[in-house]
Parts: structure tokens; C-alpha cells; sequence
């Protein structure tokens, strides 16, 4: 869910700063992962009315050392679960209709508002590596306010190892579009969600791609320096505008898109200045090394955007703060 991050919902300084001004976004999606390209497929529509099917919901508290004692806290409780290694085989039939309900009866959980049910259809692999712990409490505390606005489901896949997957795409605020393949494993007579790529969802009207570089250098002295860099200052307004994140780092970095306060410096992000009611959240997406994933925002005004990664880095203040931060304008289009 996109995400406060998919990569630490364990929250740094500057996401409890931000949370009550974009909690809507920061806890929504589950945008995450390595991107997966879109296959050719007919989406099909959720049913608003479906029920969610999910086993009892078993709640485990926090994953702190005094809670799990022994446990070293240091390293995830959990390995994200990577997506199989083969492309995978189409569904058809029984099997395809089975994959789509499966993630029909996710949505229908989230959407329904029985998150205790959506928590028991994750697997620790993907509450690890979405939300940053294996807690059942802490992920249910993640998503809430959670929803996914026209969900569509298509191109149900099966694995070699005996996953399956679907891909799933949806609107996430007033802007975003996202797409994301779902991978599913069983257990018992569920399916349960454990692990997430990306695709472009699809979309209609002319769009703009802009590209955007993630990275980050070391000097000599061991200090690090994080870079987000948009290959153009400025874009006319597009219907669609899609930022094309390239990740050339050796670590996770994110696009988060903000709205400030006209003539507002981004610094104020990481002392306060800015309020927290005058941030508007657009969107966001993470990358894993050497991976690459678009943004997708329909319809966004002109004006100043700020892009940014709140990424925690090796001294735990968000990688803004070590210059991971910038700004990219959309002009009228003439």
C-alpha cells in the first residue's frame, strides 16, 4: 500500500511529521517491489458487492525487542518474498477464475472495511516488506483508511513453484494510477498475498514522460549523498504526466510528490515549517536497485510539484535530508 514506506512503516522523523497531512496516501496502495511490464489482457471489473472470505484474524503485537524477546531487531523478522523467477504460464478456465476471485476477495476485504480479514490474507513475507514488520497489529494499524478506487483485475498467471499472480490496477487519490502484479501462495484453502511488482497501468489522453534519476554517492570520508534528479525543470501540462523513475543506487529509493505552498522551500519538509495541512500528497512509487517504474498522475494542475525519497538512510533521518530532494514545474500548456 503505497505506503508509509512498503520498505519502513516503522516511521522515520520526518513520516510522523507528514503523517496527518498525507496519511491518506502514506497508508494507502501497495505499490512496491521490482517492476513487472504489463502483459496484454481484458481487465475485469471487481464487484463492489463481493464479500471478503478470509481466515481469523490473529493478532500479534509489536515487533520490538521487549516484545519478541531474542529477536534481533536489527534485520527484517522475514526475507521479502521475491517474485518467481519464470515469466510464468497464462490461467485459463477454472485456474484463471480462481486467481482473479483470489484478488477480487482481497480488494473485497479492503474495500468492505474488514481489515482484519485483509491482514489475514498477508503472508509475513509481504507485511515484512510492505509495511516493516511482521506485527498483524502493525499492519492492520497501516492501512487503515485503505481503499482501492475502480479496481480492475487481469492476466492471471501460474508458477512453476505453485504461485499464481494477477495483475491489479486501481486509482489511488485524486491522481495516481496504479498497476500492480499481485502474487499469491496458498495456504490451506486460501490464497494470500506475498509479494508485489509494478506495471504501467494503462490510461487515457496524451501524456509527457519525464525521467527521473534515484541514486546516491559516497566521498572518501564515508558520507553519502542521495540525488533525485528530473531530466527536464519544467513540462507542459499533459493530460497524463508519467515520471519515469530510474533507480541507479545500491539501496531502495522512492518518488513521493508533493504540493507545497506556493513559493514554499521544500527545506521546510524537514523542519516543520511547513504545516502539515498545507502539504498535498500526489503520489508515489519505490524502486529497488537497478529497477525502473513510472508514476502515473492524470489530470494534475500546474504549478510546483517537489519530488523527494522519505527513505530512511544509515543514520535513520530520511535520505531528503542528505539532498534527496527537488522540484520539477508544470507550465500552462500553451
Amino acid at each position: 500500500m503505497s505506503v508509509d514506506s512498503r520498505h519502513a512503516l516503522s516511521k522515520s522523523p520526518l513520516r510522523k511529521a507528514l503523517a496527518i497531512a498525507v496519511a491518506a496516501f502514506l497508508t494507502v496502495g501497495f505499490s512496491s517491489s521490482a517492476m513487472v511490464r504489463a502483459q496484454d489482457a481484458t481487465p475485469e471489473a471487481s464487484p463492489a458487492a463481493a464479500e471478503c472470505d478470509a481466515p481469523a484474524f490473529v493478532a500479534t503485537g509489536p515487533a520490538t525487542p521487549e516484545a519478541m524477546p531474542g529477536m534481533d531487531m536489527a534485520t527484517p523478522v522475514a526475507t521479502e518474498a521475491a517474485p518467481p523467477a519464470d515469466e510464468g504460464t497464462p490461467a485459463e478456465g477454472a485456474t484463471a477464475d480462481e486467481i482473479t476471485a483470489a484478488a477480487n476477495n482481497l480488494i473485497a476485504c479492503v474495500n468492505g472495511g474488514n481489515l482484519e480479514g485483509a491482514v489475514a490474507l498477508m503472508t509475513v513475507n509481504f507485511t515484512v516488506s510492505v509495511f516493516g514488520t511482521a506485527s498483524t497489529t502493525e499492519a492492520l494499524s497501516n492501512i487503515q483508511g485503505q481503499t482501492f478506487e475502480n479496481p480492475q483485475v487481469s492476466n492471471p498467471r501460474t508458477y512453476a513453484d505453485g504461485s499464481v499472480s494477477a495483475n491489479v490496477s486501481y486509482k489511488q487519490g485524486e491522481y495516481q494510477l496504479v498497476g500492480e502484479v499481485w502474487h499469491l501462495v496458498q495456504d490451506g484453502e486460501y490464497w494470500k498475498i506475498d509479494s508485489l511488482g509494478l506495471f504501467t497501468p494503462e490510461f487515457e489522453g496524451d501524456a509527457a514522460v519525464v525521467g527521473v534519476t534515484l541514486g546516491e554517492t559516497t566521498a572518501s570520508d564515508g558520507t553519502v549523498t542521495y540525488s533525485i534528479v528530473p531530466n527536464a525543470p519544467s513540462v507542459a501540462q499533459p493530460e497524463v504526466l508519467v515520471l519515469h523513475g530510474i533507480n541507479s543506487g545500491a539501496v531502495d529509493h522512492e518518488i513521493v510528490v508533493l504540493k507545497l505552498p506556493e513559493g514554499a522551500d521544500p527545506k521546510g519538509l524537514l523542519d516543520g515549517s511547513i504545516k502539515e495541512s498545507d502539504i498535498e500528497f500526489l503520489g508515489q512509487i519505490t524502486l529497488h536497485p537497478g529497477e525502473e517504474g513510472d508514476l502515473v498522475l492524470e489530470g494534475i494542475p500546474t504549478g510546483v510539484y517537489t519530488l523527494a525519497c522519505f527513505l530512511p538512510g544509515p543514520d535513520g533521518s530520511p535520505h531528503a535530508a542528505h539532498g534527496m530532494i527537488s522540484q520539477i514545474e508544470v507550465t500552462a500548456a500553451s
